[in-house]
């Protein structure tokens, strides 16, 4: 019995550990994201400020300008999906020593014990609205949170790997995204403008 309240709570710590660090991530993009925006919206008002004078008449700094935005711009989208897979990993490894928390502390309850061995199927968060089947018994065969390579001679057939994490359908992702994007390209727009009225 003592055993199995170390190990739920040593699941609980490593639960906690994933959900600490998947925190620390959305701060670090919240701060990012408004940092990011901020100065977008302060090139668009230099922009405006100075939309009439020689400093934007010049094409070479029009077009350097432009290509360091884009650059930015680059480097804040795959920043960004490297991010949001790393965060989905914090969901899984938190989901995943949470369930088996879970699972310990009702056959505790229940003075149960070989936990180990049961069949009855649990579901696992994956991070980006994903879920994931498992029963306890493969659960706590695999030792990794992201539930991957480690398959075993008597796993049954229809135990496939659970997807990598994604970007494609995350909303949080595409809204990070969309809006420095959109400014981005606003700025890049008007900026072209001016190139093409210097050109005419």
């Amino acid at each position: 019995m003592n055993a199995d309240k170390t190990n739920f709570e040593n699941m609980l710590e490593l639960a906690k550990f994933g959900a600490d660090r998947h925190n620390e991530r959305r701060q670090v993009l919240f701060r990012i994201y408004i940092s990011y925006m901020t100065l977008l919206v302060v090139i668009s008002g230099i922009i405006l400020k100075h939309w009439d004078d020689d400093v934007l008449e010049n094409y070479m700094f029009t077009m350097g300008v432009s290509i360091f935005l884009f650059a930015v711009g680059v480097s804040y989208w795959r920043w960004l999906i490297t991010f949001y897979k790393a965060s989905d990993y914090d969901v899984r490894r938190r989901d995943f020593y949470l369930v088996k928390a879970q699972v310990i502390c009702y056959h505790m309850s229940k003075c149960l014990g070989q936990y180990y061995s049961g069949c009855k199927q649990v579901d696992i968060n994956l991070g980006g609205r994903k879920g994931y089947k498992i029963s306890e018994r493969c659960l706590f065969k695999r030792r990794k949170p992201d539930i991957k390579s480690e398959h075993y001679l008597d796993d049954p057939p229809e135990l496939d790997d659970p997807p990598e994490p994604t970007v494609r359908d995350n909303r949080h992702f595409w809204f990070h995204f969309s809006g420095p994007v959109g400014l981005t390209i606003l700025i890049v727009f008007a900026l072209g403008i001016k190139c093409y009225e210097l050109l005419k």
